[in-house]
């Protein structure tokens, strides 16, 4: 089924057309919080927050190139037989039919509702302490309704027949020609639902213990407890695996979790102060972990301190990946070096593959740990100017993920059955199951400039710059590993930059911000930077995404009272993203996570204030 006017005798399916950017969503949300005295210092406080959100987003629909032996391998070829003696067929040969599958659009649906309740008690001043407890409720649900995939048993028996070819009975690019009843139940309705429940009780306080010579020593201690409940049901017929190109997994379980905590504030000297801290925490379904935490800052001068702190940290797996039942999925864009020695080599198609992966839980987890070292300086040369450098260094082990696919394919004969082959060395599947693996560890400095000057009848004007710097992430994908570098790899930039300057004059307020994303390479591992566009007129769109910046203005006008009026234009100059090769296959050519093809937009927003 295609779309549009001919092109070169061919019709086209205009992808883009169908990818919705930015889902249409609605949020609707009430918060009500409050305070009562109850004498002798004690307070009664809280606050409840019911919302509910929903959003719809369509996709484009899948080709039957999708259902074919590259991809999921439910067809036996790329394309429809259309034999003979099939009313859309006028030829006595039977010929390929390239089918979009758009009879039903692909649309996904999600409603969200979420409930929120904290109530508790503080006194600032109970003996000397300042205390707190609180009890906590919170409960979410969704429901997805997914419609336009195809029931592959559906596909493979009602509309084609025993030899693979298209009935005649069955007529493409015409839905209301067919029976309704077929076209139910070859695209039919999923509905998925999940929620998940916190309940907990908190308590905490903070004092003063005693006088030192440079000031008060003082103390902060808590302890909480919380109930965790997790519930994933996906479709009966998605669970099933009657749909190949959508995998789902259900998960169901629930922990309770134990935490107590003390913090030091320890003042060395007038100039110098130290923190120290940690936190104890007890899963029921893993086991306990403690985790220090020391800070020092020193002021040597009036306008001049450096800072640093040295902690330890942890990531419990979650629920879904301790409990989580196995699902499917699909990499793309996957090359085979065994097949595919060449990585230039485009004809070969073991150098662009879409492979199936059978990913899952794994009740042996044990929980990802964390050191980080961060070191700064802070300097105030003038009134209303402030400069500032930090330097930080965190490493990760224990990292709880599925080995990188294209790790695993590059260390094959070291994980036997990870990667399943056919008869004839063409890959199967992936085994992906969640498992601890191995380390990442990044060290990087931010720098941030903030200033401003009242310049009189003009208006006070500000400025901000702020500029982050990845120069390394050295990952080992799995334990014992030798790290590699993959700072400037795929979605790994470098560099990031935000600067703004504003002026305020009056009722009047205004700014004007840059922001800024550096490049990246195309290639995801720095083991294999091979590009296939290298050597041609696209190499420097293709086999980088390039640099991308974005100027926004805000204007605002607060001269009415308790009323501000704002208008925000996004982009200015109206930029579209760097082209990124690897998302062709989603119909956008851009990376959401970094840029947007929206262009110029406006926003314009009011606040008022009854009281």
């Amino acid at each position: 089924q295609e779309t549009g006017a001919a092109v070169n005798n061919r019709c086209y399916y205009a992808g883009t057309d169908h990818q919705d950017v930015i889902a249409e969503s609605k949020r609707d949300s009430v918060t009500l919080a409050g305070t009562a005295a109850l004498g002798r210092g004690f307070e009664l406080f809280g606050d409840a927050t019911f919302g509910r959100t929903k959003f719809a987003q369509e996709s484009p629909s899948y080709s039957s190139g999708t259902y074919g032996p590259a991809s999921t391998g439910t067809l036996a070829h790329n394309y429809i037989p259309l034999p003979a003696g099939h009313p859309q067929n006028p030829t006595a040969n039977t010929v390929a039919l390239r089918y979009r599958f758009a009879d039903v659009p692909h649309v996904t649906a999600a409603e969200s509702d979420t409930q929120r309740v904290v109530a508790g008690i503080r006194n600032p001043d109970l003996n000397g302490w300042d205390v707190e407890s609180a009890l906590l409720y919170s409960h979410s649900s969704t429901r997805i309704t997914t419609t336009g995939l195809l029931n592959d048993n559906v596909l493979l028996n009602e509309v084609l027949d025993a030899n693979g070819n298209a009935r005649p009975t069955f007529i493409f690019g015409n839905p209301s020609a067919n029976d309704q009843g077929l076209l139910g139940r070859l695209y039919p309705t999923l509905k998925d639902k999940g929620s998940t429940t916190t309940e907990g009780i908190d308590v905490r306080g903070s004092r003063d213990l005693f006088a030192l010579p440079a000031g008060n020593l003082a103390l902060a201690v808590g302890a909480e407890a919380r109930h965790e409940k997790y519930r994933s049901i996906p479709d009966a017929l998605t669970s099933a695996g009657a749909l190949s190109v959508l995998g789902a997994s259900s998960s169901e379980g629930s922990r309770t979790v134990l935490a107590g905590y003390a913090e030091l504030s320890i003042p060395i000297f007038k100039n110098l102060e130290a923190s120290l801290a940690a936190r104890y925490d007890h899963y029921s379904d893993f086991g306990s972990t403690t985790n220090p935490k020391a800070g020092l800052k020193w002021k040597i001068l009036p306008n001049l301190a450096l800072r640093g702190t040295y902690a330890t940290g942890f990531r419990a797996p979650a629920i879904t990946e301790l409990s989580q039942s196995p699902s499917r999925g699909f990499y793309s864009g996957i090359r085979d070096p065994q097949l595919c020695p060449d990585p230039v080599n485009a004809p070969n198609p073991n150098c662009d593959l879409s492979i199936e992966a059978i990913s899952g839980s794994n009740p042996n987890l044990r929980p990802e740990k964390s050191k980080s070292l961060t070191a700064g300086i802070i300097f105030e040369p003038l009134d209303n100017l402030s400069i500032a450098l930090d330097f930080y260094k965190i490493k990760r082990r224990n990292e709880i993920a599925s080995i990188d696919p294209d790790y695993l394919l590059a260390n094959e004969s070291s994980y036997p059955g990870f990667v399943v082959r056919n008869p004839d060395g063409t890959i199967d599947q992936l085994n992906l199951n969640y498992t601890n693996l191995g380390s990442t560890r990044i060290w990087g400095y931010d720098i941030d400039v903030k200033g401003s000057v009242n310049l009189g009848e003009i208006g006070k004007v500000g400025a901000t710059f702020t500029y982050n710097r990845l120069p390394h992430y050295y990952v080992a994908n799995v334990a014992g590993a030798p790290e590699v570098d993959y700072a400037g790899t795929y979605t790994q930039p470098k560099d990031r930059v935000g600067a703004s300057i504003s002026l305020d004059r009056g009722p009047w307020q205004s700014s004007l911000t840059f922001n800024y994303t550096g490049k990246y390479l195309r290639a995801y591992t720095p083991a294999d930077l091979s590009c296939p566009y290298t050597g041609t007129a696209n190499e420097g769109s293709l086999c980088t995404v390039r640099p991308f910046m974005t100027t926004d203005l805000y204007v605002g006008y607060k001269g009415f009272k308790n009323l501000t009026l704002g208008l925000t234009i996004i982009n200015l100059d109206n930029r579209q993203p760097p082209i990124d090769q690897r998302r062709d296959t989603r119909y956008t050519l851009f990376s959401s996570a970094f840029h947007n093809d929206l262009g110029r937009y406006f926003q314009v927003g009011a606040k008022y204030t009854f009281w």
